[in-house]
């Protein structure tokens, strides 16, 4: 029983994430023990009635508002609603699984890592042990896992 203890203080939630995929995959140790990882499309319903929304005031070219452009990019809405997406699915995940994830360790390309760090709850923040900023959604577990342990 003690064996089991030990193991599973160790337990590692690692967070793949781009702005529309994050791969969840869990570690012991040193080594990832998910062959296949979890992999969430995010949800990005409200981004598209942005744009929508967006783009018809500014192709209006009889209002004032078109002369402007956004302060906002698009890309920059995308990935803080991203962000947003993923702290809520870490949430869930962190929460149901309290006794098992003692550490979080978040992957991603500068900018989305930028605005996941923006979002973080108290609760998360005291779990995230590492960030790196690398856009690894694609790549393989081998290639996750020297990035990590490396």
């Amino acid at each position: 029983m003690e064996v089991f203890m030990v193991g599973t203080a160790l337990l590692k939630l690692i967070a793949v994430i781009d702005s529309k995929h994050m791969m969840l995959y869990d570690a012991l140790g040193i080594k990832i023990t998910t062959n296949k990882p979890l992999k969430l499309t995010l949800d990005l319903e409200e981004h598209h009635h942005h744009r929508e929304k967006r783009q018809s005031l500014y192709q209006n070219k009889s209002t004032p508002g078109s002369l402007f452009e956004p302060h906002t990019s698009l890309k920059d809405i995308e990935h803080k609603e991203a962000a947003r997406s993923v702290i809520k699915h870490l949430e869930k995940v962190t929460t149901a699984n309290q006794a098992k994830y003692k550490e979080l360790i978040i992957i991603a390309e500068p900018k989305m890592l930028g605005c996941v760090r923006q979002e973080l709850t108290s609760g998360l923040k005291k779990i995230v042990t590492k960030e790196i900023a690398k856009d690894l959604v694609q790549h393989n577990v081998d290639a996750v896992e020297r990035a990590v342990f490396a």
